[in-house]
């Protein structure tokens, strides 16, 4: 769950997310191809890319204490030989962590 923001990622990083239904294409298959715009910024928060399945649900994994926003192109073709193009953004919200320490033990003090 580190610097994920609940609805973009559960507590192991991975999470499905549905967005609209492809409209129109019921007897046809179809294929998503998902790209970075900005390759670089991408590759700094997610551990595995967004994929979209036909269905519409998009997956991917955010690397661990990760934040930020990343846009991505979208282009889906059916079986037809036709396909739409669009953009997307993802923000991946940082989380402020719980502070953590070690208890000394043994601890010597000397006057």
């Amino acid at each position: 769950q580190q610097d994920c923001h609940p609805i973009v990622c559960n507590s192991t990083g991975t999470d499905c997310v549905a967005i609209s239904s492809v409209s129109g294409c019921e007897t046809q298959t179809g294929t998503f191809t998902v790209l970075p715009i900005d390759v670089h910024k991408a590759n700094q928060i997610f551990q595995s890319m967004p994929t979209i399945s036909f269905n519409g649900t998009i997956m991917f994994e955010i690397k661990h204490d990760s934040h930020g926003t990343a846009s991505f192109n979208v282009t889906l073709s059916d079986s037809g030989g036709s396909e739409t193009m669009g953009e997307f953004l993802l923000t991946v919200l940082s989380v402020n962590d719980v502070p953590e320490f070690d208890i000394l033990r043994n601890l010597t003090l000397y006057e």
